[in-house]
């Protein structure tokens, strides 16, 4: 076994703990034993033993089991898991899941194939405030890569909840972000035209299916991030919004500015999945977007992505790139996006 494997399990781990899951902090903790010892989750996961920790090859097995979980599959897990009402104790939870997975050793292996869908609602705070940061003037075109099922191309029907008491969005919105940000980047109001997004498997959030993937990515005891996505869930229904399928390299080559609105690409916690072919023909694509843009026909790139290496990166930057002399980092928040801190 890797011991790269090993190391990405107990950091990832370490992460959850630090994120605020210790049920999953120590559920991950207990199956890496399991991993090292040549036991059920050593077999379900090989062919992964090469595996940099970036694709979150933990995150891959623990959404697999939890929307198992969340359908019914594992009553026995179940008993243990906070999101249907379980106990929460990672104890009992790792001496059902080992069996769990060797008897469903198929199945499990073959949610490891996808990259997690984290279509995490709470970096909206990170995203949207990035926008309100810029002060736009003119409607905004919203393009997000890596989108999922594009529901943090809806920030603006969110309401934020800053640190100070401070407060922007609509007061009747189902989806609140508490202590979203320090302070409120600025109270301009934003007119979105335009909400594209792409991403390799797109989520149909308002399919069954789409909703129990998403769900099932969500760390299980966390009940504010369930019952968050659970409410963006409802608005998604009544405002649909345009995921393409494809890779970000063809995406960002259909796009042109426009006179008189300000073009958006945003991205969240997905530049690690794209391959680094595809991440040059993108930054290439960045780089004429930005040369093309004028006062009038303007375009900013914001990124809030973690920076690697470092296995130890906890703060996520929150970073404007509107020209050629590099990037303007503009806040920092954890990598659930809440709460953001502006400089």
């Amino acid at each position: 076994m890797s011991d790269d494997l090993v190391a990405s399990f107990r950091w990832q781990a370490e992460a959850c703990r630090e994120l605020g899951s210790p049920f999953y902090g120590s559920l991950i903790d207990l199956i890496t034993d399991d991993l090292t010892e040549g036991g059920p989750i050593r077999r379900v996961v090989r062919g992964y033993e090469s595996d940099a920790g970036a694709s979150a090859l933990a995150l891959r097995l623990m959404g697999t089991v939890h929307g198992m979980v969340l359908s019914g599959e594992a009553p026995l897990l179940a008993e243990h898991y906070p999101s249907v009402g379980g106990d929460g104790d990672p104890l009992a939870a790792a001496a059902e899941f080992v069996p769990y997975v060797a008897d469903h050793e198929q199945r499990v292996r073959s949610g490891l194939v996808n990259a997690p869908q984290t279509n995490e609602v709470g970096r909206s705070a990170a995203l949207f405030g990035a926008l309100l940061h810029l002060r736009p003037d003119t409607p905004v075109r919203l393009f997000e890569l890596g989108a999922s099922a594009g529901l943090n191309m809806l920030a603006d029907r969110f309401r934020y909840l800053a640190a100070d008491g401070d407060s922007w969005g609509p007061v009747s919105s189902p989806v609140v972000l508490e202590g979203a940000w320090d302070r409120v980047p600025s109270h301009t109001e934003v007119e979105l035209m335009e909400r594209r997004g792409t991403d390799l498997s797109p989520v149909d959030i308002t399919s069954e299916e789409g909703a129990l993937t998403l769900t099932s990515y969500v760390w299980p005891d966390q009940i504010t991030r369930l019952e968050r996505l659970r409410a963006v869930i409802g608005i998604a229904h009544r405002h649909p919004v345009v995921v393409e399928t494809g890779g970000v390299g063809d995406f960002l080559t259909d796009i042109e500015l426009v006179e008189d609105t300000l073009t958006v690409v945003w991205h969240s916690i997905m530049w690690q999945y794209v391959a680094a072919a595809e991440q040059e023909r993108a930054s290439d694509e960045f780089a004429r977007l930005i040369d093309s843009s004028t006062s009038t026909a303007r375009f900013v790139h914001v990124s809030f992505e973690p920076h690697r290496p470092d296995p130890d990166q906890r703060v996520v930057y929150v970073v404007a790139y509107e020209d050629r002399n590099g990037e303007h980092i503009i806040g920092e928040a954890a990598p659930h996006g809440i709460p953001t801190r502006w400089y």
